[in-house]
């Protein structure tokens, strides 16, 4: 949710933009510790959150049909499907 990310360039539909969440996300870009880029991301949702730049009235429920011969395949979070560890059982 990057002020660098305001549309049509990037996915900030909302035009959320604020200096110190732009700050903390580039930083977070770009470091390779685990838990230090982990606390940066903290920081940023929560700062996006005191300014709740949108209230969230809706949510999609995924449907996949599945078959037992399909294995690895795991529902992602974002709703994007992730078809490279997928395989089938013959």
């Amino acid at each position: 949710m990057s002020g660098d990310a305001w549309f049509p360039g990037g996915f900030n539909l909302g035009f959320y933009k604020n200096p110190v969440v732009d700050r903390l996300l580039r930083e977070a870009r770009t470091i390779t510790d685990k838990q230090a880029r982990t606390e940066r991301y903290q920081q940023a949702q929560k700062l996006i959150m005191e300014d709740a730049p949108w209230v969230v009235v809706n949510h999609e429920t995924q449907i996949v049909a599945m078959d037992r011969r399909i294995k690895n395949f795991v529902i992602h979070p974002t709703g994007v499907f992730r078809f490279a560890p997928v395989t089938t059982a013959e």
